[in-house]
């Protein structure tokens, strides 16, 4: 398994080194993660949907354990900021986010289907609702507070929801599994475009996640990035192997591989979360670059503890 994450890694360098040459511009690297969420993906979420059987869609179980992970990974960090390290909230909040959401969709998606062939991609798509949708709107609603001071719920739901339904990747996700749930039929030229579209998914992913990392600088205080990145990978995993093995007990494939996608490096999301509260920039931005440095002998060494 080692050596095939190498050419993902690869794939990764070479969109870096595209990025810091200028061979890719930050516009193109706009361009490309459009083509990426809103095309790409989706269709490979659609092609791969279509040719499994429904009972192995829906892993509520796994959906329960990676949730309850992430949102005790983020509550967790966010009191022991506030209470032990006086930290800001809304710095706090982002920090935490940063811990909590693992870039499941770019790079988690690859090694799904490498590790588990078709029936893998269930665990990115999951991942990235439960984080759009739980642990996401969980760490706004901290930052809302934080930052307007009110403490009206609703509203602040409200404002949350209409980012979150206007998010194009998040809609198209929900319409694949509609069209899987109520059986729509496909016709054959839209299947044909999105077996094209799909095999374009993985490589476009991960050659877009190293054109992004070009625009990342390590900027702050070297002790801090330090801590939270080894903390990413040491309490992200132990959390996520405590719900998977032993509250859940979930079948071996699928706490193998909530253990593996909390091994995987800060989201990139985390940093446009940080540039619209205007906290943690620098420190979010630090973090996507340095975990996804660590992430390769990070992930290398989990995957031989479980002898993959």
């Amino acid at each position: 398994m080692f050596s095939s994450l190498l050419p993902f890694f690869a794939l990764i360098g070479l969109g870096y080194f595209a990025g810091r040459g200028k061979l890719v511009s930050a516009e193109g690297v706009n361009g490309l993660n459009s083509f990426v969420l809103y095309f790409a993906m989706p269709a490979l979420t659609l092609d791969v949907l279509t040719k499994l059987p429904i009972e192995q869609i829906f892993e509520w179980r796994f959906m329960a354990s990676y949730g309850a992970t992430s949102v005790s990974v983020f509550v967790v960090l966010v009191l022991f900021q506030r209470l032990v390290l006086k930290t800001d909230a809304k710095l706090a909040s982002i920090r935490a986010l940063c811990l909590a959401w693992a870039n499941a969709v770019y790079l988690g998606l690859p090694i799904m289907l490498v590790l588990h062939g078709e029936k893998g991609l269930i665990i990115p798509m999951w991942t990235i609702i439960i984080d759009l949708m739980v642990t996401a709107t969980l760490a706004m609603i901290f930052l809302e507070v934080a930052q307007s001071k009110t403490t009206s719920v609703i509203a602040i739901l409200k404002k949350i929801a209409r980012g979150l339904y206007t998010n194009l990747f998040f809609l198209s996700v929900v319409a694949c599994f509609a069209i899987i749930i109520l059986e729509i039929p496909i016709p054959g030229p839209i299947a044909n475009l999105a077996d094209f579209l799909a095999d374009a998914a993985a490589p476009a992913a991960l050659f877009a996640i190293g054109a992004g990392l070009a625009t990342h600088k390590i900027e702050g205080s070297y002790s801090e990035l330090a801590a939270f990145s080894l903390l990413k990978f040491a309490l992200a995993p132990a959390a996520a192997a405590f719900f998977a093995y032993v509250v859940f007990d979930l079948p071996d494939w699928l706490a193998m591989s909530t253990v593996i996608i909390s091994c995987l490096p800060v989201a990139g999301n985390c940093f446009l979360i940080a540039k619209r509260y205007n906290s943690g920039v620098a420190t979010s931005s630090a973090l996507i670059l340095i975990t996804t440095f660590i992430s390769l002998p990070t992930l290398a060494a989990v995957l031989w503890w479980y002898g993959v």
